[in-house]
């Protein structure tokens, strides 16, 4: 019946379920990935406090809730959760860089600014399939945006 196949949690809770687990750790803080955590079985689940689920519902799956360093970036958070378990973090670095590029020039251009001029861009487009909205939604965005920046809309 139907196309699709069973979803990624059959056939698989029972071998998770059957490997007797110390700790699941959610980090996504959604109710799948909780759902998951909880069916791997382990003795204990843990994932973030309330006000730090991007789901709030996804905490009934735990059984143990740690309040994060949220103050920084997502990495920093999941890593002060490794830490309250007591696992040792060293410090963490992007390797990314910046790189000379002719776009922000082309762009300067194209809205006839001087080299000193301000713009931002905002591409509705960008990003994973299920996160794309109407270009309507980042009317918001822009609302925001330019008098924080000075940008003027193009």
């Amino acid at each position: 019946m139907g196309g699709r196949q069973a979803g990624p949690c059959s056939g698989r809770s029972a071998s998770c379920g059957a490997a007797r687990y110390e700790l699941a750790i959610d980090f996504q803080g959604l109710l799948k990935s909780a759902l998951l955590a909880r069916a791997a079985g382990a003795r204990e689940t843990v994932g973030f406090a309330a006000g730090q689920l991007r789901e709030p519902a996804a905490g009934v799956f735990y059984s143990r809730r740690i309040k994060a360093d949220a103050s920084g970036h997502v990495v920093r958070k999941n890593l002060s959760m490794v830490e309250v378990l007591g696992g040792r973090v060293r410090a963490a670095a992007s390797p990314l860089r910046a790189t000379e590029s002719s776009v922000p020039g082309q762009a300067r251009a194209c809205l006839q600014l001087d080299a000193a001029g301000r713009f931002a861009v905002i591409n509705p487009g960008a990003g994973w399939p299920n996160k794309h909205g109407p270009p309507t939604g980042s009317a918001p965005s822009r609302r925001i945006c330019e008098p924080a920046t000075g940008c003027r809309r193009s």
